[in-house]
């Protein structure tokens, strides 16, 4: 049996988060602040700024982000590779050699 207990949140309770969450300002943001915010993740503050600034046009932007997300998608490739190898080689009777072959790659970038 399951002894674990829950929260319990009353009918009054859940009235107050989903009317908190309906006129809750940040949950609106602007697409633009949104795109504006998730370059200056890849790119720094100081890019934020050069945006803001309109340093940056609209096309550059466009590219950058792009590329950004491009670099963040090959990471996350790249962790979820390192991840999986390391899943298989625990399950091996040989793990340091599947880990070592696995790694191969990644060694070799690094060079």
């Amino acid at each position: 049996m399951n002894n674990q207990k829950y929260l319990e949140i009353s009918e009054a309770d859940l009235e107050k988060i989903q009317k908190r969450k309906d006129t809750d300002e940040l949950a609106k943001v602007p697409t633009a602040w949104r795109l504006l915010g998730e370059f200056g993740t890849y790119y720094g503050w100081e890019a934020m700024i050069a945006v803001r600034n309109n340093e940056i046009d609209s096309l550059e932007f466009n590219y950058l982000l792009a590329t950004g997300r491009k670099l963040w998608a090959g990471r996350m490739l790249d962790e979820a590779s390192v991840y999986f190898t390391a899943l298989v080689a625990s399950k091996s009777k040989k793990p340091r050699q599947v880990m070592e072959k696995g790694l191969k790659n990644f060694r070799e970038e690094v060079k």
